[in-house]
């Protein structure tokens, strides 16, 4: 068993969280003295299994984490979680509500966060060798990204509860929307799941102002939709389908399935933008590199060197396999990762443009333009803004 004054001295090194796990359980914690709520617990919890020797990444609110498994044993060291910039209290209150927690935790967790600075993904890689050296095992010959979904190993209190503050009802929308414009099912699946399905929906008239809710959330859905890329007579289409839906119900537990059913369908066709445009292992490796790679500056060039491939063939490949080219892949899936970092944190433009590895906040404001028609300011100022109905 690796030493608990090591994994104390390590931690008052690297200023990064760390914890010992024997299989799931949690042997040793060397942290900072603030509330965490289990959170290195539930980020471990929701890694693909089985491991990597090392391993590392990144939660879809941009917390790091990695690790190393110590060979002969079934223990794993586990570093993390950091944030790259501050954590904003927006960023918070989404990490309590993937807790089960109410919004008014959010304090602790951003104090907690705020604890080890700004850290990125080199950070994590460099304290993973760095361990290796203290525990004298070989330096890992390749840290390998890892999947990750939020699952909570135990029993949480649902909120929010059927007395929903204003703020978390706010927070509860934030979550939804954002789930449809980047057509993150398994999460409103998850979302769905955890805040709705114990409700408990009655028989009863269906008044009319809900009615008129719902037929408002279906417009904003079907805008959010053609915005994401769908084509618009899809889901357009999809749009008069539900009104017959909605205008046909007869109770309230009738118009609040078909409300889920509409978010759900709306959100697997923005999904099905996200599939990837080849089976190729070429194309596949450059796609997961990129998104496991966000922060750094990518090229044709850096790709053809990962691959051991001459860069004019590869981009020849590339553009036959998908349709446009590489640097348009990477350009275009940083702005779908800029859309959700204006979408739910409260980070500058500058930071940003940072954290995606532009070369200015001008250059990233002109190639976010060029993919969404509108300045980072206009689609901040524009995200959000309507309401979501919660169902009856």
């Amino acid at each position: 068993m690796v030493e608990k004054e090591l994994i104390r001295t390590f931690f008052e090194a690297v200023n990064i969280p760390v914890c010992l796990f024997s299989g799931t359980d949690l042997l040793e914690k060397a942290s900072h003295p603030t509330q965490d709520f289990n959170l290195p617990l539930i980020l471990f919890a929701g890694i693909e299994k089985p491991l990597p020797p090392a391993f590392y990444g990144f939660t879809p609110e941009f917390l790091y984490f990695g690790g190393v498994c110590i060979p002969g044993t079934d223990e794993v060291l586990f570093l993390g979680p950091v944030l790259r910039f501050p954590c904003s209290m927006r960023q918070a209150r989404q990490i309590c509500s993937r807790l089960g927690r109410p919004a008014a935790s959010g304090t602790q967790i951003q104090e907690y966060l705020n604890y080890t600075g700004g850290r990125q993904v080199s950070s994590i890689l460099s304290g993973i060798r760095l361990f290796c050296r203290l525990i004298r095992i070989p330096d890992p010959e390749e840290i390998t990204a890892v999947s990750f979904r939020w699952e909570i190993p135990y029993p949480i209190k649902a909120y929010p509860s059927v007395n929903t503050p204003p703020e978390e009802a706010v927070n509860l929308e934030h979550l939804l929307m954002s789930s449809l414009r980047f057509g993150n099912t398994r999460d409103l699946k998850e979302i769905i799941a955890k805040y709705f399905s114990s409700s408990s929906y009655q028989p009863a008239a269906i008044p009319s102002a809900h009615r008129k809710y719902i037929l408002g959330a279906l417009v904003r859905f079907t805008h959010e939709t053609i915005e994401a890329g769908v084509n618009a007579d899809t889901a357009t289409g999809m749009m008069y389908g539900y009104i017959d839906q909605i205008m046909n119900s007869d109770t309230s537990s009738d118009i609040s399935d078909v409300f889920f059913r509409m978010l759900t369908d709306f959100t697997q066709e923005v999904a099905k933008l996200r599939d990837l445009p080849s089976g190729s292992p070429v194309v596949k490796y450059i796609h997961d590199y990129i998104y496991n790679h966000l922060d750094e500056k990518l090229s044709p060039h850096f790709f053809a060197e990962k691959l051991n491939m001459n860069c004019s063939y590869l981009c020849t490949f590339f553009k036959k396999e998908t349709g446009m080219t590489i640097i348009h892949y990477v350009q275009s899936e940083k702005i779908k990762a800029a859309r959700q970092l204006l979408t739910v944190s409260d980070l500058s433009l500058v930071e940003i443009s940072e954290f995606l590895a532009f070369s200015s906040q001008s250059y990233f404001g002109k190639v976010f333009k060029k993919y969404t028609g509108m300045t980072p300011e206009e689609y901040r100022a524009s995200s959000g803004t309507a309401k979501v109905p919660q169902p009856v």
